[in-house]
């Protein structure tokens, strides 16, 4: 499997999660009277994330299409990649600012933020040719990092309202 088709693969992924997040926010918010921040936030990062992947994608497929090529097309790809992940990543400090409650959530925010600033810093290095030497590595492992984000934030998206309906039938049934 060469790097084009690894990308177009992403972007079929990237727009089935956006899609799909689409469709479960729908069915969860339609008929409740209060919805979370923590959930709008959950669904924003799934949506946005995935759609970065997307352009990520796009960009570096439409510049090889124009005849950019070898390492003109990942230094460029790169820093475009470098400049919208970090925006990405400062977006999602303010959207999730007072929606993370309780120390584990916190932990693994910090933790995908952690790992983000390592994808953003290997970028700039792919553009600077500095230890990556203008590779489609670092984007790949970028594209990938947005998609693990989507996905994580999806199945959290999906799961959680209903562990909470198993937990109060649960408590139902005990007393």
């Amino acid at each position: 499997m060469n790097v084009f088709d690894i990308l177009l693969l992403s972007v079929e992924v990237s727009i089935a999660l956006a899609g799909f997040a689409g469709i479960i926010a729908t069915f969860q918010i339609n008929n409740v009277k209060m919805v979370r921040r923590s959930t709008v936030g959950a669904l924003t990062v799934v949506v946005q994330f995935s759609l970065l992947a997307a352009l990520s994608c796009g960009i570096c497929l439409s510049l090889s299409a124009f005849g950019v090529m070898d390492k003109a097309l990942w230094a460029a790809t790169s820093s475009f990649g470098a400049v919208i992940y970090s925006i990405a990543m400062y977006a999602s400090i303010k959207l999730m600012r007072g929606a993370i409650t309780n120390r584990s959530n916190m932990f693994i925010f910090v933790l995908l933020q952690g790992i983000g600033t390592l994808v953003v810093l290997a970028l700039t290095l792919n553009v600077l040719d500095i230890v990556f030497h203008r590779e489609p590595g670092p984007l790949i492992v970028a594209i990938l990092y947005a998609l693990s984000v989507a996905g994580y934030m999806f199945a959290r998206l999906l799961l959680i309202p209903l562990w909470r309906i198993v937990r109060e039938q649960e408590a139902v049934i005990q007393q």
